[in-house]
């Protein structure tokens, strides 16, 4: 499919700076991680709280920023299911979990206590049967 051979392209390029890391281990890897993402957040002072159920875990994570809060839930994604940094730059370019618009609006927003989010890919969501 198109969308795979787009991650085909990213996953030689990525071979190209980083001739150690295997094919094989780098799908086996994006195949590991959620689809989707469901996180409750609420505003404690200045921080972000949020609760986060990716299916298989479920855990805690706090940020001072909209944009902070997204990359504390994405690290911990990454470090629950046991993928290695050497693959985490490259992975993070084909499978980032991120909010919507509309939703990224009300997580920077300080004048809202609260709210749900569904993080699901981002960049090539269409990669799910990949």
């Amino acid at each position: 499919s198109k969308n795979m051979q787009k991650l085909l392209r990213s996953f030689q390029r990525f071979l190209g700076g980083h001739p150690l890391l295997d094919r094989d281990a780098f799908f086996a890897y994006f195949h590991k991680l959620p689809d989707k993402i469901q996180v409750g957040w609420f505003r404690d002072g200045k921080f972000i709280i949020g609760e986060i159920n990716d299916g298989e875990h479920q855990f805690k994570t706090q940020a001072k920023s909209a944009q902070e809060f997204v990359k504390m839930v994405n690290d911990a994604i990454y470090t629950l299911h046991d993928i290695p940094a050497d693959y985490v730059e490259e992975l993070e370019k084909v499978k980032t979990y991120n909010p919507k618009p509309d939703e990224l609006k009300k997580l920077a927003d300080k004048n809202v206590e609260g709210s749900s989010l569904n993080l699901i890919r981002i960049k090539d969501t269409q990669l799910v049967g990949a």
